[in-house]
């Protein structure tokens, strides 16, 4: 028999994660979408509790953490979006951002790949003269993206350097 006592609270939830309430607070949609945390009207005049069992945030915290890491990714479907990037620039298609944000969305895909997958971008690019030089530096210029791949900052450099800019 599970002898398991309800919890109820956001600072009984923090104490059990051991993360702020804050941080707690900002995960109730979560929770309570998945089942983990839920609801109930409690005291008089009623008033609406954070309740949970301990197993289930448990459950919870194990599929959240079984997404794998959110960065230095290497994986079958990162390797088939690159090749894929390459057959496509090999065959004459171009990068052509329309705006800043569609840098910023292959920014922020770049850098949660390990940074191999940044310089290959930038090869494949600059070898089919598939984008703007000046598009390829504003995906560059992130602090973030340029930390991330600093060790490849050399062939970056003759990379871009090398680069004949697509019409």
């Amino acid at each position: 028999m599970n002898d398991e006592e309800m919890r109820r609270g956001w600072k009984a939830l923090a104490e059990y994660l051991k993360i702020s309430e804050r941080k707690a607070r900002s995960l109730k949609g979560e929770l309570s979408a998945c089942g983990a945390a839920f609801f109930m009207r409690v005291g008089n005049p009623p008033r609406r509790m954070l309740s949970f069992w301990p197993s289930e945030i448990r459950k919870w915290a194990r599929l959240k953490g079984s997404k794998g890491p959110k960065t230095n990714l290497d994986t079958d479907r990162s390797r088939e979006k690159i090749k894929m990037i390459h057959i496509l620039a090999k065959h004459g298609a171009k990068w052509l951002p329309e705006d800043r944000s569609e840098i910023l969305e292959a920014r922020r895909s770049l850098a949660k790949m390990r940074p191999d997958y940044t310089v290959e971008f930038i090869w494949i690019m600059a070898k089919y003269n598939a984008c703007k030089r000046e598009d390829l530096e504003e995906l560059l210029r992130a602090p973030a993206l340029k930390s991330l791949v600093s060790k490849h900052a050399a062939r970056i450099s003759e990379l871009l350097r090398s680069f004949k800019s697509a019409d």
